[in-house]
């Protein structure tokens, strides 16, 4: 293939880039899903969505969505061609977009993400994708809610949950959400919570990353996570769930309250979001500093980024309050 040739297939796959996120900015991807194969997949870190029908359903969601401004900008693209019938397209994508009428306050980018498309030329000479990733490049650590379980016949579960934090301090309150399983109606967790409403967090220390990964394989009904990552386990205060004895600190917790989050838009799952309040801890003395404060830098908790991406905690800033409080202003004054 001369230079020439090549250089007039990237400029034909950039004019179709270029088509296709103008369908999508201001027709709403009405005609997006025809770009791609009958078998083509657009994947992002959430969910990928194979097959033009597919596809094409998640442009008509967007649109039943309402008004919505968006604009997809291409950044950095670089086209490499493979031979006359396959190129690949690496580009970076800027994504603005907030629902309502323009002319709307100005915002930054919502998403920033590098983009892998792989592309054929079928019989007609036109260029379609085969499959497109987005990946996004930033986003902020979540914690893990590693949540310990039993059935009401004694089975153990244990699974980590990003979608997990503490809500209240007084009562003490948090929680996790459960998406639901592909292979049956709730996952184990969900229900052995709502049968016994009881559960436990185990922190997930930097040590404790290869076990927790271990027990965020979708392992059979009945299979007891604890075995598979040859976790040992420990017994709980309060409750019957037991706790992962590695952990640095371990919140036991009864239920308090279960809210389903039904689908909205097509190809949406329900989720269950459990809040729990805690009625019992346990901490390991090593990670108690001087002051009787449990040491986090210590613990090192494991974080969530984006995709199978986990990091340890950063560096710790400490911060004066700019203010004083009520109560605080009131002794002062006494």
């Amino acid at each position: 293939m001369t230079a020439d040739e090549q250089q007039f297939i990237i400029q034909d796959i950039t004019q179709m880039l270029a088509r296709h996120w103008h369908d999508v900015d201001r027709n709403w991807g009405r005609n997006a899903h025809l770009d791609y194969t009958p078998d083509g997949s657009y994947a992002t870190s959430l969910r990928k969505r194979t097959g033009i029908e597919a596809i094409k359903a998640f442009y008509a969601d967007r649109q039943d969505r309402g008004e919505r401004v968006a604009r997809h900008l291409v950044n950095n693209l670089h086209v490499t061609v493979h031979d006359a019938n396959t190129a690949t397209a690496i580009w970076i994508l800027s994504l603005f977009a907030a629902d309502g009428v323009p002319v709307l306050p100005s915002k930054p980018a919502i998403m920033i993400a590098d983009v892998v498309d792989e592309l054929v030329r079928e019989s007609d000479g036109a260029w379609k994708y085969r499959s497109r990733t987005i990946t996004p490049l930033f986003r902020a650590p979540r914690p893990i809610g590693w949540i310990s379980t039993m059935s009401a016949a004694g089975q153990v579960n244990l699974a980590p949950f990003s979608h997990f934090n503490i809500v209240s301090t007084s009562p003490p309150v948090l929680i996790f959400s459960c998406n639901s399983p592909e292979d049956r109606p709730e996952k184990d967790t969900l229900v052995n919570v709502k049968a016994t409403g009881e559960f436990v967090f185990n922190l997930v220390s930097y040590d404790l990353r290869e076990a927790m990964n271990v027990t965020s394989t979708a392992a059979p009904h009945g299979v007891d996570e604890f075995e598979l990552a040859k976790l040992e386990k420990a017994a709980c205060v309060k409750v019957c769930p037991p706790r992962v004895a590695a952990s640095p600190a371990n919140l036991v917790c009864r239920l308090l309250l279960e809210k389903k989050i039904a689908p909205v838009a097509k190809g949406d799952t329900p989720s269950n979001v459990v809040f729990g309040r805690v009625v019992g801890l346990h901490i390991q003395d090593q990670f108690f500093d001087g002051a009787g404060r449990f040491d986090t830098v210590k613990a090192q908790p494991l974080t969530r980024l984006r995709g199978i991406q986990y990091a340890p905690p950063g560096p710790i800033e400490v911060m004066p309050q700019p203010f004083k409080r009520a109560a605080e202003t009131k002794r002062e004054a006494s």
